[in-house]
């Protein structure tokens, strides 16, 4: 038997004190990294992120009224949610908007109204550009659903809760945080058609890992400029006649006319979508010399054509390039701060996360915070049993 998640064993406990019984259902939702294709997504376009070993978890027991209840660790709020209330209710706020949004579009696409009391944990830092928000939403999917002893394809979950982070929230994301959540596949990447939804499992080379260091800067999508981009994008797509700039090559016509910001944004997006495909062929054929190009031209184009860099990241990405280990580096997620995504030979792991650490508070002061992650599957409801141990 597996050792229970962190996040999972948490959950367990929190609901067991909160509630004085052994839960009912315990579900987990993991994080993500983009390994190539940001902001590809809400154009249409192919994503490359997996799964990571940090979860989301909720733990619960059924509740005879129509209610949900959700409390989190480290956080005095209570989300409760009626669901007795019109699929399109705004009555929860903060992140609880988050769970309301979810319920509501399960609830108005056929989800039986079933009420559930829970405690929720996670190890998935929030804002770090790693989908906390796609994790607690289909964390709280699988929760819903395992209550009315429903089951629903993981794509249908994943746009449900993309829709709800439309609606509720209100960051208009694309669909990859929550497609990777929902359908991962163990050991493996997924190469996704945004405009499809298929997911193709892409197996990563065993004598790489992946690492992840957290700059500490830290975004809200809603605050930012990551909407904005999205206007752009459509803008852009508008004034060359075409749905989506996933039908737009990097030599059509018209593309260099673009009035500025477009141009840049929509090379940015042609571009990368070319880039995806590439590096999937890349770790398909361990050719490291690839991976770390594509890598550099893909934080090359975000920082300067679609302009969703901080200096903190550049600094990181310097300070993982700058390890002999390291294949190649970029910053990774909607941008604003966050992470960024780095490939290293497995036999060098150890110092590479030494050295970039102590090069990136070097420059910036910061403390960072670097794990080594690994693909695992996506959102499932635990065994009991491992949700026991702790």
């Amino acid at each position: 038997m597996t050792t229970a998640p962190r996040a999972v064993a948490r959950a367990a406990a929190g609901c067991r004190q909160a509630t004085g019984c052994d839960p009912e259902v315990v579900v987990r939702a993991p994080g993500r990294v983009n390994l190539m294709g940001d902001h590809t997504d809400y154009a249409g376009g192919f994503v490359l992120p997996m799964a990571i070993d940090a979860d989301t978890a909720i733990a619960l027991v059924r509740r005879a009224a129509p209610v949900v209840k959700l409390r989190s660790e480290g956080v005095d709020a209570l989300a409760r949610i009626s669901l007795a209330e019109a699929d399109d209710a705004h009555s929860a706020s903060g992140w609880a908007s988050y769970v309301e949004g979810v319920l509501r579009r399960l609830l108005a696409t056929g989800t039986p109204a079933r009420g559930w009391q829970g405690w929720l944990a996670s190890d998935v830092p929030i804002g770090a550009n790693l989908s906390s928000s796609a994790a607690l939403e289909l964390a709280v999917a699988h929760a819903a659903c395992a209550v009315a002893d429903q089951h629903r394809d993981p794509a249908d979950l994943a746009v449900r809760a993309m829709e709800a982070e439309h609606g509720w929230p209100g960051t208009q994301c694309g669909i990859m945080d929550q497609l990777v959540v929902a359908s991962a596949t163990a050991g493996h990447a997924a190469l996704i058609d945004c405009r499809s939804l298929a997911v193709t499992p892409v197996a990563l080379p065993e004598d790489l890992a992946v690492v992840v260091m957290d700059t500490g800067v830290r975004r809200e999508l809603t605050d930012s400029a990551y909407n904005q981009r999205r206007d752009e994008v459509q803008h852009a797509a508008e004034l060359l006649g075409v749905e989506t700039l996933r039908d737009v090559a990097v030599d059509t016509p018209g593309l260099g006319a673009l009035p500025e910001p477009l141009r840049r944004r929509a090379r940015h997006i042609t571009s990368e979508n070319g880039r995806v495909h590439a590096f999937a062929h890349a770790l398909a054929d361990s050719d490291r010399s690839a991976m770390g190009r594509l890598m550099r031209a893909s934080h090359r184009s975000l920082a300067e054509d679609y302009e969703v860099s901080v200096p903190e990241l550049g600094i990181a990405v310097d300070a993982a390039t700058a390890q002999p280990a390291c294949v190649g580096a970029r910053q990774t997620g909607g941008g604003f701060g966050g992470c960024i995504v780095a490939l290293v030979e497995r036999d060098g792991v150890g110092a590479a996360v030494r050295g970039m650490a102590s090069a990136y508070a070097d420059r910036t002061g910061r403390i960072p915070q670097v794990r080594v992650t690994r693909p695992v599957a996506g959102a499932s409801v635990v065994d009991q049993a491992d949700a026991s141990v702790g």
